[in-house]
């Protein structure tokens, strides 16, 4: 596996398009934790729900990624 396919799979990519404003993404769990430690970064997570995995068996979470107001 290469790096740049392991540092898409562990989170870099859904960050990068939640700074560039793309709205909704599909996230997984270490994607999801490693958002939740970059608020200094200005992101926030709103669930969206659950969604069935189409011919497999599972769910997984959605959540909108956006950019976190100002607190100053």
């Amino acid at each position: 596996m290469s790096e740049s396919q392991t540092e898409n799979e562990t989170g870099s990519e859904p960050l990068r398009r939640a700074r560039m404003g793309l709205g909704t993404v599909l996230i997984s769990d270490v994607v999801r934790d490693q958002a939740g430690v970059s608020a200094d970064e200005g992101i926030t997570l709103t669930p969206l729900g659950e969604r069935d995995i189409r011919g497999r068996e599972g769910t997984i979470s959605v959540y909108r990624l956006d950019a976190a107001e100002s607190s100053s």
